[in-house]
């Protein structure tokens, strides 16, 4: 499930497809907020089972907190609960809520997470 909020726009509701731009919002999992982002233009597509943000995006960890990814681009396979972030990708890590960077990375130019962002995988 995902949650988004826009300056504009247009998404066709019985659809659940279309693009909109200055948008922000959450991916959900079993009913839990599992990652927030914000991004300049998020297209979703429901009968291809995926969204793409694009023009810089920002993912951040909810639960578990800590991690943050940002790249050019996103695309969420929604039914794998997967995230492939794709251009100048960097990622980090904070071990607790305040607390320092504990590991660090990029420029990458592809990384696949899961949506929680519990597992980075670089190809």
């Amino acid at each position: 499930v995902l949650e988004v909020n826009a300056a504009t726009g247009k998404l066709d509701a019985e659809s659940q497809s279309g693009t909109i731009q200055k948008a922000n919002g959450r991916f959900y999992r079993d009913g839990v907020a599992k990652a927030a982002f914000t991004s300049p233009v998020v297209k979703a597509d429901q009968s291809r089972g995926r969204v793409v943000a694009y023009q810089g995006v920002r993912v951040t960890s909810l639960d578990p907190p800590g991690t943050t990814v940002t790249a050019s681009r996103i695309t969420w396979y929604t039914a794998k609960n997967l995230i492939v972030a794709e251009g100048n990708v960097y990622f980090s890590h904070r071990a607790g809520l305040g607390a320092e960077e504990t590991v660090r990375g990029g420029p990458i130019q592809r990384v696949t997470i899961d949506t929680a962002l519990k597992t980075l995988r670089i190809p």
